[in-house]
């Protein structure tokens, strides 16, 4: 049956000849763009390991040093206002 419909469809034409230039200037094209992606993949691995770095060699109490300071800022303002008028 395979054999059947291979005989009955005709196989479609190949150009004849070397590859026209157009073909290879698309191949190096797509070549130096790989290469590009190639890189900036590198360049985001690189920056997500200095940001992993960066929080494992942060101080532990960095963060909530500044949280806390602002809810001291707060805390001040409401003990202001629920003061007694002299």
């Amino acid at each position: 049956m395979k054999e059947a419909l291979k005989t009955a469809v005709p196989a479609a034409p190949t150009p004849a000849g070397r590859p026209s230039r157009q073909a290879r200037a698309d191949a190096e094209h797509q070549h130096e763009l790989e290469q590009a992606l190639a890189g900036k993949d590198l360049a985001l691995q690189q920056a997500l390991v200095r940001e992993e770095v960066a929080l494992i060699l942060q101080p532990r109490g960095a963060g909530a040093s500044e949280a806390e300071a602002a809810k001291k800022g707060r805390r001040a303002n409401v003990k202001l206002d629920k003061q007694k008028p002299r």
